[in-house]
């Protein structure tokens, strides 16, 4: 059986750091969930 979930992550920032930080924190997100057998099949 396969595992599904909807994530929606959001952060407003005019920032250059803080938008890299939240690329960073999406990035090991979509990792771990893809290590836990999750299929990554959209990200906008």
């Amino acid at each position: 059986m396969k595992k599904f979930e909807v994530h929606t992550l959001t952060v407003k920032s005019d920032f250059k750091s803080m938008k890299e930080e939240l690329a960073k924190d999406v990035q090991q997100f979509l990792n771990k969930k893809a290590n836990e057998g999750y299929e990554v099949i959209n990200v906008l």
